[in-house]
């Protein structure tokens, strides 16, 4: 396995034991997801129409294959061949992940876009967020900025889209959200998607990335033994949100400019 990278972060942290670490790790990309997915995808004040929602699942298409599978594949090249059990379940998110790809490539079609894949133009925010995700050279790198950081954004930001009420819930934001949302019409607040993508999104989308956020953990126990590598992945992790803000901001940007 490549040797640890040394981040910036404060030394001289007591060092937790893996699983700790992992809890501890992922709690803080869900309360982080929680108050940057109110704040970003808040500014969507009504469902999308259907260039905006074509622009969103076009995106999501390219993302969910050039990010989901191509970071697992080189997280499982990287492992040790005695962490078999680790690669079987990398393996088993590269298929789902692909999956992810082709139903939002089918929305698209279905929508009336273009979803061939080869023939997407990725915009600068969608390579910030893969270049964010891919360019670790280590597996505790690779996984706390996909599945422990990245995969617990987009789940809020799924589930949100899904149902935008869940953004009435926090109420550190509610002020701001809640005028922005009950401004408009009250079928907003069913689905920021139409029906049939929501659906897809429910059945096909959330459940994995549940998975693959788990799986990330489990690698992270591993691994994530040391003050040195615990250090390195709080960076990642830093680094990994802020790339997240760059392409979100990007592409509710994009979608908010065709709906406008």
């Amino acid at each position: 396995m490549p040797a640890a990278n040394h981040g910036p972060h404060g030394e001289g942290t007591a060092t937790m034991d893996g699983r700790t670490f992992a809890i501890d790790l992922v709690r803080r990309s869900h309360e982080w997801a929680e108050r940057y997915v109110a704040q970003e995808y808040g500014r969507i004040r009504a469902r999308l129409q259907a260039r905006g929602l074509i622009e969103y699942c076009r995106s999501l298409m390219w993302r969910e294959y050039m990010i989901g599978v191509h970071v697992p594949a080189k997280t499982l090249a990287l492992l040790p061949d005695d962490a078999q059990d680790l690669k079987l379940l990398l393996t088993r998110q590269l298929l789902e992940e692909w999956k992810h790809s082709q139903v939002f490539a089918e929305r698209v079609r279905a929508l009336g876009g273009d979803g061939d894949l080869a023939r997407y133009t990725p915009t600068p925010g969608d390579w910030e967020l893969y270049y964010g995700t891919y360019n670790w050279s280590h597996p505790v790198e690779l996984v706390v900025s996909l599945q422990c950081t990245g995969e617990v954004m987009i789940t809020e930001m799924f589930k949100t889209l899904v149902d935008p009420k869940r953004l009435l819930v926090d109420e550190r934001t509610a002020a701001v959200i809640r005028e922005q949302i009950l401004a408009d019409d009250a079928q907003a607040l069913d689905s920021l998607v139409d029906p049939e993508t929501a659906r897809r999104l429910e059945e096909d989308v959330i459940p994995d990335e549940g998975q693959h956020i788990r799986y990330g953990r489990v690698i992270l126990e591993r691994y994530a033994t040391s003050a040195e590598v615990q250090q390195m992945a709080l960076h990642v992790q830093h680094r990994k949100m802020a790339a997240l803000q760059v392409s979100h901001g990007d592409l509710v940007d994009r979608v908010l400019a065709y709906d406008a």
